[in-house]
């Protein structure tokens, strides 16, 4: 047993150092040292090699070495190249590994969460709307829990009216990091806001957006994540909200988390169009945001 222990253990260490020396080989060939070491021992032989005429006598006695030395470090240049790319095939095998695994674990649980739906939207639409903050929070909770990056962070906001019948998003459900998500889009304050026209959005066409690409209105700086996308919550001309997730670093999310939030919130959106019952055929939400002006989007905090 403590032999086995013990060849393991050795087994992790040669792992990481071959993981380490690796990565120092990617980078110098990325950084282009390991080509100028080439060139730079190329020229060095050519040049030894014209110094060996007899009249030039101080080179002809140093040509031999150099052309020795120069032929090690374009041996060792063309090796550690070499590891560079064996290490780069072994990088992109486990990114490959952890791609198929982090899609098996998406597809089980959008299908626990397909179950879930189709006994909601079977349900009458009052049964339905009685189920529906537990299946707003079970959204959030299911689009948090789909990326692989760490502290995530997913909220569903409803799609309501306030007393004089403008638009708004106030009441948000959210899970993933412990702190909540504090922005509030309203229209009787803000109609030229773009988040409405995001709202009409098809689905398929919602991007994921970093702090590699300035957003208006937003400060990445004072955010907490530097990733985010949101997907409207619609079926047809019916708008009951947007699905959103953020991640803390720029590449936390992927165009796996992206697409499965589009499933999510269609999934989410067939169970709302259930609890609205007859009002779904009289609802035209669609038009009426888009005849909001354009502005500028924030991003869900």
């Amino acid at each position: 047993m403590g032999e086995h222990q013990n060849k393991s253990r050795w087994a992790t260490m040669c792992d990481a150092v071959a993981m380490w020396l690796g990565a120092c080989a990617l980078w110098f060939r990325d950084k282009y040292i390991l080509l100028l070491i080439t060139l730079i021992a190329a020229v060095a032989i050519a040049v030894a090699t014209f110094a060996k005429a007899p009249e030039n006598v101080f080179m002809s006695t140093w040509a031999p070495r150099v052309t020795v030395i120069a032929a090690i470090l374009a041996a060792v240049s063309a090796a550690i190249d070499k590891f560079a790319d064996r290490h780069a095939k072994k990088l992109e095998a486990r990114s490959t590994e952890a791609e198929r695994k982090a899609g098996a674990r998406a597809v089980i649980r959008l299908m626990a969460f397909l179950d879930y739906m189709e006994k909601v939207s079977r349900s009458t639409p009052g049964a339905a709307r009685q189920q529906m903050p537990a299946v707003r929070l079970a959204a959030a909770e299911l689009a948090s829990q789909i990326p692989s990056a760490p502290d995530v962070r997913a909220s569903f906001y409803p799609l309501t009216k306030d007393a004089s019948g403008n638009y708004q998003m106030t009441e948000p459900v959210s899970r993933g990091r412990p702190e909540d998500a504090t922005t509030e889009f309203r229209a009787a304050d803000h109609p030229t806001h773009s988040i409405w026209r995001e709202l009409t959005t098809p689905a398929k066409n919602c991007e994921i957006r970093d702090a590699r690409t300035p957003v208006p209105d937003l400060d990445w700086g004072s955010k907490p994540y530097k990733t985010f996308v949101t997907v409207p919550v619609r079926v047809g001309n019916a708008v009951f909200g947007m699905l959103t997730a953020n991640a803390l670093k720029v590449g936390d999310l992927t165009e796996l988390d992206r697409v499965s939030l589009i499933v999510a919130a269609r999934m989410l959106a067939l169970a709302e169009a259930a609890a609205a019952g007859d009002e779904l055929k009289t609802r035209n939400d669609v038009t009426t945001l888009k005849s909001l002006g354009p502005g500028t989007i924030e991003g869900a905090s």
